[in-house]
């Protein structure tokens, strides 16, 4: 009883504050991996043109990444200009997917992942441009040694706020890092030389996102909770996971940084944001979405303090519109507003279905009460 007058007292000052203008507020959103396997790319294929449309992709969840200023994502793919394109297990596809994450309005993508190599120096080079070429900001990955000195950690600012955002990966599949091209892998001694230059710039808030754990696994394990306690006690607040494929939950940390308690959070898998991965067994149910993760970052304007508040999550599900017939294409559904009402989509028994289990599922291993970590309104 106790505990919820507190969550109660904090929720109407925190109201108060927003109304009488206190604090200056950053709303970020987040999603998994951006894959594209050989069925997108060919089902987005205008004709015989040469020309890829990946506006349905996005259609269903561009009004709601408007909302907020800064919109991250993990591209799981290199990209390239001309074909031959592959999926799994070396993936290359149109860069003009670029192009249409912009116009879904992400305005930042991480590119540190164990596929970044998929195509070599080259691939990873064209990538990177690809994404500059459509005013994406982008870390993780560069050019060689100047170029990450010059811009890494990546300082991301609007209005009132600066940002501090660093990525880095378990790996690259075996692929060689031949210089000059550099990628980031999960180094702590290197990691801990990043934070202590991201801290020159008196950052309000740092963000790691970071490619790690076991495939297809629910919850984390120790390495990544390792990881995740060691980036805490050396400044990171917030930790943005990917790799797995599936999600793995939201988890507080409290540790002691500078003398002082600090408070962490991170969501160990973001899951799947757009792939072709599906199917009926365990294995492969979890796999068909991911959530978009959102927080927000408060900053109050005459002390300059901090605060994280509303964590929450969109559970979104991947809809193949027209399965196996020509004019195919993937549509993130974001699942509750298609739970019950469906009338405006062609929905089969097997669509109903999945995208009811997969948001019954990722509801029950996400939602954290004790965290006031729940899923968000649709119109809020």
């Amino acid at each position: 009883m106790k505990k919820q007058i507190i969550i109660v007292f904090n929720l109407l000052l925190y109201g108060f504050n927003l109304v009488f203008g206190q604090y200056d507020t950053l709303k970020v959103a987040s999603v998994g991996d951006i894959m594209f396997h050989e069925g997108q790319y060919q089902t987005a294929q205008i004709g015989n043109t040469g020309k890829y449309n990946f506006e349905p992709s996005f259609r269903h969840v561009k009004p709601i990444f408007k909302k907020y200023d800064l919109v991250i994502g993990n591209l799981e793919t290199t990209l390239s200009p001309i074909p031959p394109f592959s999926g799994y297990p070396q993936f290359a596809s149109p860069d003009t997917i670029a192009y249409f994450l912009k116009e879904a309005n992400f305005n930042f993508i991480v590119t540190a992942n164990n596929h970044c190599l998929d195509r070599g120096p080259k691939g990873l080079i064209y990538t990177k441009r690809a994404l500059e070429r459509n005013s994406l900001a982008t870390t993780g990955t560069f050019y060689n040694q100047e170029d990450r000195d010059k811009n890494y950690p990546f300082i991301w600012q609007k209005d009132n706020f600066t940002i501090a955002i660093l990525n880095c990966t378990y790996g690259t599949n075996g692929m060689p890092i031949t210089p000059p091209v550099q990628t980031n892998l999960i180094d702590t001694i290197q990691i801990l030389k990043d934070l202590e230059k991201a801290k020159l710039s008196n950052p309000d808030a740092i963000i790691l996102a970071i490619h790690w754990g076991d495939e297809y696994q629910l919850f984390p394990n120790a390495f990544q909770r390792k990881i995740a306690n060691f980036a805490f006690r050396n400044g990171v607040d917030i930790i943005l996971g990917s790799h797995p494929h599936v999600l793995q939950p939201l988890e507080k940390q409290e540790v002691l940084y500078q003398g002082k308690k600090k408070t962490g959070y991170v969501i160990y898998s973001l899951g799947n944001f757009i792939s072709n991965m599906r199917g009926e067994t365990p294995r492969w149910r979890y796999t068909e979405g991911g959530v978009i993760f959102t927080f927000e970052i408060l900053k109050h304007k005459e002390s300059g303090t901090i605060s994280f508040q509303k964590f929450r999550y969109i559970p979104v599900w991947v809809w193949q519109e027209n399965q196996g017939l020509p004019g195919a294409n993937f549509q993130l559904l974001p699942c509750a507003k298609y739970e019950f009402d469906s009338k405006n989509l062609r929905l089969t028994d097997y669509d109903k279905r999945h995208i009811k289990q997969f948001l019954s599922d990722t509801r029950k291993h996400l939602d954290n009460r004790e965290l006031d970590f729940v899923e968000q309104r649709l119109n809020d």
